[in-house]
């Protein structure tokens, strides 16, 4: 039987580090749909696009196919290789372009359901659940307080050995979850049958061991 585990949530949240060990103990397939937005973002950067020509960035959507290698460790995109550059804090504030574009989201989204289609899945974004897959066999919502969120990212900066401002960084976290709690298409919310954790106290390892008893039915609370 071919499952699906959508895990949506705020950004630091942890999913992308949850989902792929989650995915890597049950030997499904993790999917970063995040990244695929990303992809748009670096192309578009690359072609040096105005963020407000919506039709060169869709066209970018419609001919560059992506590929999620090896666990969505690597990322390609109409064949290049862009697995560090979408990671760029320029992409990053990028990549919003192409989420909040409805056709780049239509095109993205069919890509990411052919995906789980075939093969057991834990797939994470922001409106996996709600949108993406809303028939998933299990559903989580990952939370954490906005300050525990920022304080990760900035322990995450400062280990690479990059300047960081924790106040500037807490912010960031603020704003960004203002734009995706209100964007127009695909919107940052939790689904109605989605199980909410609040993983602001909890050690990574819990987390992890606590969505695949959700996703296996033991969990007794």
């Amino acid at each position: 039987m071919i499952k699906q585990i959508a895990i949506d949530g705020p950004a630091g949240a942890g999913k992308s580090s949850v989902a792929k060990m989650v995915a890597q103990k049950l030997n499904y397939l993790f999917v970063d749909s995040g990244a695929m937005y990303r992809c748009i973002a670096a192309l578009a950067i690359r072609k040096g696009l105005d963020q407000n020509d919506t039709a060169a960035w869709l066209d970018i959507a419609l001919t560059h196919k992506i590929d999620l290698e090896d666990n969505s460790t690597i990322v390609k995109a109409g064949g290049i290789d862009l697995t560090d550059e979408i990671r760029s804090p320029e992409v990053t504030l990028a990549t919003r372009f192409a989420a909040n574009n409805p056709e780049i989201r239509k095109i993205l989204v069919n890509r990411q359901r052919q995906i789980g289609q075939s093969v057991s899945i834990v797939m994470e974004g922001r409106d996996i659940g709600t949108v993406v897959l809303p028939n998933a066999t299990c559903k989580i919502y990952l939370d954490a307080s906005s300050s525990v969120r920022a304080k990760r990212r900035y322990d995450q900066i400062i280990a690479k050995g990059l300047p960081a401002n924790l106040q500037e960084i807490h912010q960031a976290v603020v704003d960004r979850d203002s734009s995706d709690k209100n964007r127009k298409v695909g919107p940052l919310k939790q689904a109605d049958d989605a199980v909410y954790l609040d993983t602001s106290d909890m050690l990574f390892d819990e987390v992890v061991d606590k969505i695949i008893a959700i996703s296996n039915g033991q969990l007794n609370d």
